[in-house]
């Protein structure tokens, strides 16, 4: 009898045991519950987006206020942007609430949002914003010796033609000749005076203009139109510092339509206004090459240390970079007017 009392005894106090461990779990899970609901948000969250919020014009750099952190920890920034609604995350851990941004498409909307962090795991993020970049560009017109009409553009304080050249006339009204056969090879003629359509194909010229020898450009008869010069090395420099450099400003000399570039037409936004064509190129010995990818585009300034060559402007397919090189004068480029 003594032996179960005992055990009986021993039962009740392991099920008082239960009992107790139970209802100070739940206390404490209630303590904890109470305690997350008071959490203090340590970090202020990211405000005053520029572009506003639902803003629409031309931008180049995103900024917000920035945060505040009630533990006094440094504060660093998540950037997430795109063209969803949901954007990715395109750069983390910077230390300042501005975002240097590439290229855009003009039309296109964006989208973007700041989670501000600091190193002990606090965070606040802000709601997402969007803007649509859309450049309003005012195209004027001129006209050739034959009466062609071309798009020009102010760009800084540079006015230029927005079209290849297309003549085949001197301004006197002389003819600028042309090989019988378009891929005849010229590369022994000292003076070469040609131009031609790509390929000898008549129809591409409408769009893409001609490809001119460099001697036929700088003949003192003139190509461009009245009021109108080839651009020198000086010129071109001018332009490329106003659109950032010559690592930016192929990007936003470029036609970004989709219709002529092959892909990826990296960087692409004709920003500028230029809507700069792939109208290829003619090699002195005939062959023509990298129409749809590249066009090159003559400067009148000869080549000092080489006194067959000239200096040239190109903008490529794969590249948002305006490149600067030198080429046989007797080759085949674009031609872009400069207002005087």
């Amino acid at each position: 009898m003594k032996m179960k009392n005992k055990i009986w005894m021993y039962r009740f106090a392991v099920m008082v045991l239960i009992l107790v461990s139970a209802y100070s779990c739940k206390k404490d899970d209630s303590s904890n519950s109470s305690n997350s609901s008071n959490v203090v948000q340590q970090i202020s969250t990211p405000s005053n987006p520029s572009p506003a919020d639902k803003s629409t014009g031309v931008y180049s750099i995103l900024t917000w206020s920035a945060c505040t952190n009630k533990l006094n920890y440094p504060v660093i920034y998540d950037v997430y942007f795109g063209t969803s609604s949901n954007p990715s995350l395109v750069q983390s851990n910077i230390t300042s609430n501005q975002y240097q941004l590439g290229s855009l498409i003009s039309g296109t909307t964006y989208y973007w949002k700041i989670s501000a962090k600091d190193s002990h795991n606090n965070i606040s993020t802000s709601s997402v914003w969007s803007f649509t970049y859309k450049v309003n560009i005012t195209y004027g017109t001129c006209k050739d010796n034959e009466n062609n009409t071309y798009k020009t553009v102010t760009i800084g304080t540079q006015t230029w033609m927005a079209e290849n050249l297309k003549t085949k006339h001197y301004n006197n009204g002389d003819a600028i000749a042309t090989t019988t056969s378009s891929s005849f090879d010229i590369s022994t003629e000292t003076n070469p005076k040609y131009q031609w359509a790509y390929d000898g194909d008549e129809s591409l010229a409408s769009t893409l203009g001609r490809l001119y020898t460099w001697f036929a450009i700088t003949d003192n008869r003139g190509v461009c139109p009245t009021g109108y010069h080839i651009p020198t090395e000086a010129d071109w420099k001018i332009l490329s510092d106003y659109l950032g450099g010559d690592s930016k400003a192929g990007g936003k000399m470029k036609e970004a339509s989709g219709s002529y570039w092959h892909s990826p037409n990296t960087g692409a936004d004709n920003s500028s206004g230029f809507k700069g064509l792939p109208g290829g190129t003619r090699w002195n010995d005939g062959n023509f090459d990298y129409i749809w990818d590249t066009g090159f585009f003559w400067s009148s300034s000869e080549d000092p240390t080489h006194t067959l060559f000239a200096w040239y402007h190109s903008l490529d397919s794969e590249t948002a970079e305006l490149i600067n090189n030198a080429n046989d004068k007797g080759t085949g480029s674009s031609v872009r007017c400069l207002k005087d």
